[in-house]
């Protein structure tokens, strides 16, 4: 999400800057010395300027004991929380599946992506594990994520540089950045 907000600065001189502002909060700019300034920008506005690509549309019924269905068909699932949270097992997907499946899917076609730029053939292979945690007793619960990724056959370290540009490509590593902490073990043939 991008906007362009024109904004002066006075250093003795009236200064003008185009900024592309990729946030939806308020952000902090100091230019050159200048005072700093507060700039806010709203969803509301982003939205109305951004390409959409794709929109995916899914309806549950009945939250963690319920149905989910996407506006396709294709996705048509019954729900129920983990054995570990009180559900009954047995072949039921939830939730935090649904996200593992969609973020490692995801990661894995930008680690694709940036491997192709480079003209290195992959064939990515991402497991995702997706936990769901509390702190504290009478805090809402948290998410935590573990992507392992293994490109056999590659060097250690440009295994690493090229995981470190998928995870700045991925909507999904951008959607949750400083918000839910996601660690990534790099696996290659190389011993560490």
């Amino acid at each position: 999400m991008s906007t362009s907000l024109s904004v002066c600065f006075i250093n003795n001189l009236s200064l003008q800057k185009m900024f592309s502002v990729f946030l939806c909060f308020p952000v902090r700019v100091n230019i050159r010395g200048s005072k700093c300034v507060t700039l806010k920008v709203y969803t509301s506005d982003l939205t109305e300027k951004m390409k959409t690509t794709y929109t995916a549309v899914v309806r549950t019924i009945g939250g963690r004991k319920g149905h989910v269905q996407s506006s396709d068909g294709v996705l048509d699932l019954e729900i129920r929380p983990p054995k570990e949270m009180g559900g009954p097992g047995g072949a039921y997907t939830n939730p935090e599946q649904l996200f593992a499946a969609g973020y490692s899917a995801c990661f894995g076609s930008a680690l694709n992506h940036m491997a192709l730029l480079q003209r290195i053939r992959i064939e990515p292979d991402v497991t995702a594990r997706v936990t769901m945690f509390r702190e504290k007793e009478n805090e809402g619960f948290q998410l935590a994520v573990e992507l392992e990724i293994r490109l056999p056959g590659m060097d250690r370290q440009q295994a690493e540089e090229l995981v470190e540009a998928a995870h700045q490509l991925c909507p999904y590593s951008n959607a949750i950045r400083n918000n839910v902490e996601v660690k990534r073990k790099v696996i290659t043939d190389e011993k560490e």
